[in-house]
């Protein structure tokens, strides 16, 4: 992990970038040609969370295992979510099965990713947004 200065402006964009993504996945049809698609970028919007998290605390992470330690980040956090926060590393693994392995994510595997994103994504959105405004 690399200190950086922190830079609330680029947090708060990466917040609305990932908040206006999620909003326009969310309006995509499940089936087995968009399951891949919705559950990556499920994913991808909690990983700019934790990346925006990073950026506010002046953190920068400088090695390979970014999306780890972004996901880690969110961690942190102290956000009343329904489902555990460790859920997301279970999202992180399914979008590593698809981009890596070429793993196809089926329809229930894209209806939990939005499941967990509706469950725990604006807790932790509002939840980084305090710490940006610190």
């Amino acid at each position: 992990m690399i200190e950086v200065p922190p830079n609330p402006a680029k947090a708060k964009s990466m917040l609305e970038a990932a908040e206006r993504r999620l909003q326009f996945i969310k309006k995509v049809p499940v089936t087995e040609e968009s399951a891949d698609i919705v559950s990556e970028k499920c994913y991808d919007s909690f990983r700019m969370l934790g990346d925006a998290l990073l950026i506010a605390r002046g953190k920068k992470s400088a090695r390979q295992g970014h999306h780890r330690t972004a996901l880690n980040e969110l961690l942190t956090l102290h956000a009343r979510t329904e489902l555990p926060l460790t859920t997301l590393l279970n999202l992180q693994e399914l979008r590593r099965k698809i981009e890596y392995d070429g793993y196809q994510a089926t329809i229930s595997e894209a209806e939990n990713a939005i499941t967990v994103t509706n469950t725990c994504f604006q807790p932790l959105l509002e939840a980084v947004r305090k710490e940006i405004k610190k």
